[in-house]
């Protein structure tokens, strides 16, 4: 089994390695102890396990092979460390929570790689500790590895010790406005990134830059376009919503907006970036029944006319498409991002978007809370979410995304569609001190794949296939 799972993922045609984002390498940069991929997937321990180290090397815990030579020199020549973690104390040594500099002083081991020189060598910022650093959102990664904030580059100074981030090829392609263009820049298109959310906020929250892949939804009634629900962007032509959202509407009745930060239909100037999209075509799930079937399967893809031409500001949020990492992010407490214009704790709807931080809740404990007729709704293809504090989503947040930052790239992933709440007693708004239900993205990935490639197959463009971003050794 091992042999096989390795020989997938190696590119038979041109014997390289393929990184699970989509790179590919040369194959003996696999398994060398170094992180190549910028996902980390050539250092995987399921890949590298199998190795066989020649006598001069030494085999790290998860399989690479190094050099003997760099055992206990003070740089990280695994991946994970291993070639640091048996070196012993000695009267002349540092603490384990320390750093040895070249120059024989220590320093806590969290200052090593953070773009300021501690040591009076320089040697904490060395290329050769820094190269392999797996920098976190919402940051920038220095030419020799250490990582700095975002907002710090281009501003004059700098930040990094190797002045990488005030490069000339960096920074010329900010405009006067100080927001990244790409007018120049020919690439694949992303998916999952954006410098929007800086953890951590209980409260919902007014933002003025949403997610790149947020949308909302407007429904034509009565001679007006009325603001209905949320949706997310998966692709050049799909967004995702709550099959709810859509039930019994035709599609030339409905248009989506990305970038839009106000509830109203037109576009004031305060939304420089909203662009709106006609929807060609509701396409809900073969086994939704509405309330008839419980709400189960309560997903809806939305294509639409023309295609979204990908910007910063426009971004589609990743999807799992392997599962990789729906355990880590549906794990109890683990936190998603959710947005949203809908009913405040005023009980009026938010006239701005807005945006909170919701903790995952296990089944057991969301059945245990809610009430005996709600239950039926909590099921395998189902998780719960929320505070049950006052804070969450609510009337009009239907079908918005629920997504997960992924450790170890800066990319989010979507995992839950706000799908339902309990209601007050004599009342028809939600009650925010229960928890929300969301349908689980990952079990109907590959509905979305068969659909998308349909859907695809019908447009003038290239597609290349969003891969699965691989979480960081």
């Amino acid at each position: 089994m091992q042999i096989i799972l390795i020989l997938l993922i190696f590119d038979v045609v041109t014997c390289k390695f393929v990184c699970k984002s989509g790179d590919d390498l040369e194959v003996s940069k696999v398994c060398n102890g170094k992180a190549d991929c910028l996902d980390g997937s050539d250092e995987r321990k399921e890949l590298c396990t199998m190795s066989l180290c020649d006598i001069k090397e030494f085999k790290c815990f998860y399989g690479a092979c190094i050099s003997r030579h760099l055992l206990c020199n003070g740089a990280k020549d695994c991946v994970d460390g291993s070639d640091e973690s048996q070196c012993g104390l000695s009267s002349t040594s540092c603490e384990k929570n320390q750093f040895r500099c070249d120059s024989g002083e220590c320093i806590n081991s969290t200052s090593i790689c953070d773009g300021i020189k501690n040591c009076i060598d320089t040697s904490d910022e060395s290329p050769k500790i820094c190269e392999h650093e797996l920098c976190p959102a919402n940051t920038f990664r220095c030419r020799y590895g250490s990582c700095i904030h975002l907002n710090s580059t281009c501003n004059g100074f700098n930040d990094c010790i190797d002045g990488s981030d005030e490069a000339l090829d960096l920074c010329s392609h900010k405009n006067e406005n100080g927001f990244w263009s790409r007018d120049i820049l020919k690439c694949e298109p992303e998916c999952g990134r954006t410098n929007t959310i800086s953890p951590l906020i209980v409260k919902s929250m007014e933002t003025k830059a949403p997610f790149p892949w947020h949308a909302t939804m407007y429904v034509h009634k009565n001679g007006n376009y009325t603001f209905w629900c949320g949706a997310t962007l998966i692709s050049e032509a799909l967004f995702v919503t709550a099959a709810h959202c859509t039930y019994k509407l035709s599609a030339d009745v409905i248009k989506l907006y990305l970038g839009k930060t106000k509830k109203t239909f037109d576009v004031t100037s305060e939304e420089p970036e909203a662009t709106v999209y006609q929807v060609k075509r509701v396409i809900e799930h073969p086994l939704y029944l509405d309330q008839n079937g419980n709400y189960a399967s309560d997903i809806a893809l939305l294509e639409i006319t023309e295609e979204v031409q990908f910007s910063e500001n426009r971004l589609p949020v990743c999807i799992d498409w392997e599962l990789d990492d729906i355990t880590e992010h549906l794990s109890e407490n683990n936190l998603g991002v959710v947005m949203g214009m809908g009913v405040t704790e005023n009980d009026t709807f938010s006239e701005s978007l807005r945006f909170a931080w919701l903790p995952v809740i296990p089944n057991e404990k969301c059945i245990d809370k809610h009430k005996v007729d709600f239950k039926k709704y909590v099921t395998v293809t189902s998780f719960c979410a929320g505070w049950a504090n006052g804070t969450g989503v609510c009337n009009g947040d239907s079908g918005g995304g629920l997504a997960f930052p992924i450790k170890g790239v800066q990319r989010w992933c979507l995992e839950g569609i706000v799908s339902l709440s309990p209601r007050r007693q004599t009342s028809s708004f939600c009650d925010p001190n229960e928890y929300t239900i969301f349908t689980k993205v990952g079990m109907y990935v590959k509905w979305i794949e068969h659909v998308m490639e349909e859907v695809h197959a019908t447009h003038n463009f290239t597609r290349k296939k969003y891969e699965p971003i691989l979480k960081g050794n």
